[in-house]
């Protein structure tokens, strides 16, 4: 049982964490291999701090002048597109003068998954866009978000290549035609062309029936074939409300699930959503659509800018008949004023902290549009201190604070005096000006974690896992876990946390927001005796590294 790996040996009260003194150097040195076949990977870009390396045929790199401290060693292969995207990063505890060698990265090759599209007639489907799906919680909501694709060819055969997606993680495939969307067609949907509609494997329309698809590293998946039947094409007819402007007006006709978003295991994506032009007075009627619940996004854009100026969204459900007299109100953007505070007094300034000129940076991102060129959605903020988003559309959005001093922690963070910590940012939903009100604590205390095997041996690169014991749910430990890497020592710390009960653990395998891994670790949690801390405390526990299951 974990509850017998988890021994508290230390406790002792501190405030404020050391900085190192200068900037003495040092140089790490080893190779990048492939973490499956063992082979060296040229040409493999390496970084930590102020230092950069490219490894050589034999897969070796050097950095030298290493600023000395705790910093995170990072390899990269496959950038420019003509190999495959791998990815590595390990934690190093470098001190002045202690020239590191052997310490090896292993980048993992990612998988892939085959398969065949094909009709009602098992006929082959060419020029269908295959997709992965990530299903993972965000702000307190399970959420659907396009990961990578493919396409299939005249043979109707795809092949997606993980990239950046995580290997031994569940996705689900789905496969979307990208419709030419029209006016001119027969009044009676019996009488128009049939549609292939998003469908998912093994061969259903609904999300919720979808199997999950997993791929380990460097492991080809074959034979996840998607059969698709067609379905009757369907047609929106109604009006966009604008400004009485000559500036066009687009409809974005995108799919309900999944969405265009931020997935938490790769990059931006979009979902192929349908972008067409609303009449000049406003009014719309495109067909084209298979039966499902689509979101309406009406946007008015101004030829000399790089931004829409209006935008707003409704909501439909096509099932077997036509929807008419449909309404889009595209609006104003509205601005997001705010302000971060201390909790209690400000902390003086000593030698060991710098809370006199506290900075943080805030970044405010919608769970499922794009970032507009042009519109401000990031502040460099002091604390305390006041900021102004001047103009950012009605939507639900997210937030992420970087660059806070490590002897502090989020304490709280409120819209319209409701609590968004673990929800989406409703912008709009408050009436008049709402703002943003950031909570900032200094009074957090540290965990420092020795990651040990079964022996007792330190083990380096363990994923440590910090869940708060008050969290219960399994969005809520998603959205609240932290998560770090232990060093060539096996030890970790980690940054300021809110006073308050902690489970701890390690695990091999770094752990990700799907269902199926915050389902492990809330089992975890149940294994183990959460450890208090208190305070200005910094807590020492060893903990054995166990399988994620």
């Amino acid at each position: 049982m974990c509850r017998e790996t988890i021994l508290i040996f230390a406790v002792t009260l501190t405030v404020w964490g050391q900085r190192p003194e200068g900037r003495a150097t040092a140089s790490i040195r080893g190779r990048v291999l492939n973490s499956v076949t063992g082979e060296p990977v040229p040409n493999a870009n390496v970084e930590s701090g102020n230092a950069s390396s490219k490894t050589d045929t034999q897969g070796s790199y050097l950095l030298k002048d290493v600023t000395a401290g705790s910093m995170e060693v990072r390899a990269v292969s496959g950038r420019d597109g003509r190999t495959p995207f791998m990815f590595a990063s390990r934690q190093i505890a470098l001190t002045a003068g202690n020239d590191i060698s052997s310490f090896d990265l292993r980048l993992t090759p990612p998988g892939q998954i085959t398969g065949r599209v094909v009709d009602e007639n098992n006929e082959p489907m060419s020029g269908m866009r295959v997709w992965l799906v990530a299903r993972e919680y965000a702000r307190g909501a399970l959420r659907y978000v396009l990961a990578a694709n493919g396409q299939t060819d005249g043979e109707g055969k795809y092949r997606i290549t993980f990239g950046t997606v995580v290997p031994d993680r569940g996705y689900l495939v789905m496969v979307q035609i990208t419709p030419q969307l029209g006016i001119a067609v027969p009044d009676n949907p019996a009488l128009r062309k049939p549609i292939a509609p998003p469908t998912f494997y093994p061969g259903t329309t609904l999300i919720d029936a979808a199997q999950v698809v997993m791929a380990r590293a460097g492991e080809v998946r074959e034979r996840i074939d998607i059969p698709v039947f067609r379905r009757p094409a369907l047609c929106i007819e109604g009006h966009v409300f604008a400004a009485p402007t000559p500036d066009p007006i687009t409809v974005e006709i995108s799919p309900e699930q999944p969405t265009f978003g931020e997935s938490g295991t790769g990059g931006m994506y979009g979902s192929s959503p349908f972008n067409v032009e609303a009449g000049p007075d406003g009014a719309m009627r495109y067909c084209g659509l298979p039966p499902g619940t689509y979101n309406l996004t009406a946007r008015q854009w101004p030829r000399n800018l790089e931004h829409p100026t209006l935008q707003g969204s409704s909501q439909v459900t096509l099932s077997n008949l036509d929807l008419k007299d449909i309404n889009v109100a595209a609006v104003p953007m509205i601005p997001l004023p705010g302000e971060i505070l201390w909790d209690g007094p400000t902390p003086g300034r000593s030698e060991t902290n710098s809370s006199a000129d506290a900075r943080l940076h805030l970044v405010i991102r919608s769970l499922t549009n794009g970032v507009w060129s042009g519109m401000k959605m990031d502040a460099d903020v002091s604390v305390p201190g006041r900021f102004l988003f001047d103009g950012l559309f009605v939507d639900d959005y997210r937030y992420e604070i970087f660059d806070l001093d490590k002897n502090f922690y989020l304490k709280e963070i409120t819209y319209d005096g409701h609590s968004v910590k673990h929800e989406a940012i409703r912008l709009g939903s408050a009436r008049g000006t709402a703002s943003l009100r950031v909570v900032i604590a200094s009074d957090g205390g540290f965990i420092q974690v020795k990651a040990t095997d079964m022996d007792g041996a330190p083990v380096a690169d363990s994923n440590v896992i910090v869940i708060p014991a008050s969290m219960r749910s399994e969005a809520a430990v998603a959205d609240t876990y932290v998560t770090g890497q232990t060093d060539q020592n096996g030890d970790y710390k980690s940054a300021a946390l809110a006073p308050g009960k902690y489970y701890v653990a390690a695990f091999r395998t770094a752990p990700d927001k799907s269902p199926e891994t915050i389902a492990k670790l809330v089992t975890a949690c149940n294994r183990v005796d959460p450890v208090d801390i208190g305070p200005g405390a910094t807590i020492q526990i060893r903990v054995i590294q166990r399988e994620l299951r």
